[in-house]
């Protein structure tokens, strides 16, 4: 009998069932014999003479110990159960061995790696939009007019400038701008800005007074703040407080949703909101009294209060009786309010105003009176009995 001997002839030609003494080789035990050959692993051809060897090995009888054969039998199924589960176990493992690494381990295990490929990556920026394109132009421009020692944020559609350092800009929007342009918003202006709104704040009346004439050539008077609508520019001077800021907001705000609104209802409303307080939601703002209710005590006590239809048709706001047609603007706003009115007044007159351009049909249809000189009379009884 010939044959090749490798790994796969020594797991499949063991003899099944022959644990026991053997006295006598049989058939089978030929080819188990040349398994245990020394020339197994060198793949030594070997040739048997079967008869010789048959009468040699019952002259020699052969005693095979039982624990001998238990023990080689033993290491074979060793090997028989290496050769079955060895592949598949080193497989396994070199297959968790070549698994990619999560991201963090990644970046910690290749420190080096990692930081060299940021580095050689671009940073991908967001789209600009339309209104933040234009909020960095508008910056660039006004840097350009205004004196290097001001800082500026951009929170569009807002555009900060003041001679404070970023992080008190940063301040004045989070505590002031921000708060009081939700509480519009939700309480009034539907539309909001789809342009840039410029707020540049002044320490002092002469930084105040350098930067109006230079930017806008207004001259400031009495004023503390002004609003510049073609430009959506808001000047202020913060010395006299933030009032005069809120004020200005409220002008700039209503612009992008009531540009026809009437004066004298433009200027009672920034009015009223200049001396607010937050409700207790935080969601609306509440005007209080201020100090414009002097010019309507004075006015009453002289018997000079001007009716109602003269404030709203009157097409001169300004002028002599200025500060009486602002406070008297301002009260109408606060007596709306205190009925709780004011929202529901603004918008009613915002979307009707084509048919209803002085507000007092509205007015009018809001108390059930028949006429304004109705309504004026229970705003009078009002003033007196009630917080003008």
């Amino acid at each position: 009998m010939h044959g090749w001997v490798g790994w796969g002839v020594f797991v499949g030609q063991v003899p099944a069932g022959r644990v026991g003494q053997v006295n006598a080789p049989g058939p089978d035990s030929l080819t188990f014999l040349t398994v245990l050959l020394p020339s197994v692993r060198n793949a030594t051809r070997v040739s048997w003479n079967f008869s010789s060897w048959l009468q040699k090995s019952e002259a020699l009888e052969i005693d095979w110990k039982q624990h001998d054969l238990a023990r080689l039998f033993a290491v074979t199924r060793h090997r028989l159960l290496l050769l079955t589960a060895g592949p598949a176990a080193l497989s396994g493992v070199f297959y968790l061995l070549c698994l990619p690494a999560t991201g963090r381990e990644q970046v910690q295990s290749l420190p080096g790696t990692v930081a060299a490929s940021r580095s050689l990556t671009p940073a991908v920026s967001p789209v600009e939009t339309d209104l933040e394109r234009a909020c960095r132009l508008t910056l660039t421009d006004l840097q350009t007019r205004l004196h290097v020692g001001m800082s500026s944020i951009v929170r569009p559609p807002f555009i900060l400038l003041g001679e404070c350092p970023p992080p008190e800009l940063e301040q004045l929007y989070s505590e002031t701008v921000l708060p009081v342009t939700r509480c519009l918003w939700r309480s009034y202006f539907d539309r909001r800005p789809n342009a840039p709104v410029t707020v540049i704040v002044l320490r002092d009346e002469p930084s105040y007074a350098a930067v109006a004439a230079r930017l806008d050539g207004y001259e400031s008077s009495s004023y503390s703040g002004y609003t510049q609508r073609g430009q959506r520019r808001i000047v202020v001077n913060l010395s006299s407080g933030r009032g005069t800021l809120v004020h200005e907001l409220s002008h700039i705000l209503a612009l992008f949703d009531f540009p026809d609104m009437p004066e004298w209802f433009d200027e009672g409303l920034a009015a009223l909101h200049e001396d607010a307080v937050l409700s207790d939601d935080g969601l609306r703002l509440i005007g209080v009294e201020n100090w414009r209710s002097r010019f309507l005590r004075e006015a009453l006590s002289r018997d000079q209060l001007p009716t109602l239809e003269s404030v709203l048709t009157n097409p001169v706001f300004r002028g002599q009786e200025e500060g009486l047609n602002y406070a008297q603007a301002r009260a109408l706003c606060l007596f709306l309010q205190d009925r709780g009115l004011l929202s529901h007044f603004y918008r009613k007159f915002r979307d009707g105003y084509a048919s209803d351009r002085t507000g007092a049909g509205l007015l009018c249809a809001l108390f059930d009176a028949d006429s304004l000189a109705e309504v004026d009379r229970q705003f009078r009884d009002w003033l007196t009995h009630g917080e003008p």
